[in-house]
């Protein structure tokens, strides 16, 4: 746990520093590849939007790193992986989170 404010914001910079490069270079290289992949297709590029991030993320991953995300789902079934976030959000924020079997629902 950080002791002052002062050294959060210090964390903080130093690693916006550290990761903005890193975030700028990886745009780069999505915005390479939605270039060539509508280029492919016989295609204009008109530039690299928000909502081509997933896509050509996971084609990234698929073509770069040999990772099919959907692959990869089969080893993180989402019952688990839901029970270990609350988990570790019990843990960290020191709460218990309590399942309410029959909520009171409101009546429209």
């Amino acid at each position: 746990m950080s002791k002052t404010p002062e050294a959060v914001l210090e964390m903080e910079t130093s690693l916006r520093a550290k990761l903005a490069p890193l975030g700028q270079q990886e745009l780069v290289e999505l915005q390479a590849l939605k270039k060539e992949y509508v280029e492919a297709a016989g295609l204009p590029y008109e530039g690299f939007y928000k909502w081509d991030k997933e896509f050509f993320t996971n084609l990234q991953f698929e073509q770069k790193y040999q990772v099919k995300s959907e692959l990869v789902k089969e080893y993180f079934p989402m019952i688990q992986v839901q029970q270990g976030i609350l988990d570790i959000y019990q843990q960290m924020l020191g709460l218990k989170l309590v399942k309410v079997e029959h909520p009171e629902m409101w009546k429209c």
